[in-house]
């Protein structure tokens, strides 16, 4: 007999982080990681009464063995329609996490170990965690506190509150924002713009036609590379900077005083690389 519901909910006893994995074809996965002793998973039609969607929850497979938590919904077959199927689950923290999609979005919130996502065209948004690796087609990469971080998106934006450590972040056309980062970065753009906010190590960024801003920078190297996008850093006070710029058609400014090598061990040094063939250079005071 058909219904037109789901209850579809399986709950385990747990006594620390488990090791998530995720596969789900169309819909979205809603993860909380926090201090629990118990882990629910709790699958929906993403539209009520759906039963395409109902049919694909009843062949499901949820199921934990030792510390490994896999939750598997499976595909439509052939040319059929791909219903969405919403996963909300619930897992202590420091949980890692592998989620393998085609267009579904995943949420997850809390505090996780390392975190993986694989997605034809779904958003990522994940909020604290330790390395994390995205990658999707078309979706946004959202991420908040992580300690290292790789992310490559087609024509979605990828944006970090901080990465503790480095960063490897590509986008094809999407822009490209990172708050603050601790250690080296490397990120590429065709044509989106690239913000970095605070940077402590070395940094290598590459546009076509996307601008670039690094709005501080106290040491390492900065290397910023555009065709017909603008290039500008800002350079921390108190720091002993050599700048190697160049621009074919393009402006180029420094709010910078000329000044002799410092003899000093301790002060802090920068780099400043960058080029562009049309568009304008602008070192500035942070």
């Amino acid at each position: 007999m058909s219904t037109t519901s789901s209850d579809f909910v399986r709950t385990f006893a747990v006594s620390g982080p488990l090791a998530v994995t995720v596969e789900i074809g169309s819909g979205a996965v809603n993860i909380t990681a926090g201090e629990v002793s118990e882990a629910s998973v709790i699958l929906e039609p993403g539209t009520a009464g759906d039963l395409d969607a109902l049919d694909l929850i009843a062949r499901s497979r949820v199921d934990l063995r030792g510390n490994a938590l896999r939750i598997d919904v499976p595909r439509a077959v052939g040319f059929q329609r791909h219903p969405d199927v919403i996963v909300t689950a619930q897992v202590p923290a420091a949980s890692t996490v592998a989620i393998k999609s085609g267009s579904a979005d995943a949420r997850l919130n809390g505090t996780y170990g390392d975190v993986k996502v694989t997605t034809g065209s779904g958003d990522s948004w994940i909020d604290t965690a330790s390395a994390v690796k995205v990658s999707t087609g078309s979706g946004d990469v959202r991420l908040g506190v992580v300690t290292a971080a790789s992310a490559k998106t087609g024509s979605g934006d990828i944006t970090i509150e901080r990465c503790r450590e480095d960063a490897r972040l590509d986008s094809a056309s999407g822009d490209v924002h990172v708050s603050e980062l601790g250690g080296r970065g490397e990120v590429s753009s065709a044509s989106g713009d690239v913000e970095l906010g605070a940077v402590e190590g070395d940094v290598q960024v590459k546009t076509a036609s996307g601008d670039v801003l690094v709005s501080r920078a106290s040491a390492g190297e900065v290397q910023a590379k555009s065709a017909t996008g603008d290039v500008s850093v800002g350079v921390a006070r108190g720091t002993a900077t050599l700048l190697d710029c160049s621009s074919i058609t393009g402006q180029i400014t420094s709010e910078l005083e000329p000044s002799a090598e410092p003899e000093d061990g301790d002060t802090r040094r920068l780099i400043v690389k960058a080029r562009t063939v049309s568009g304008s250079i602008a070192i500035r005071r942070a």
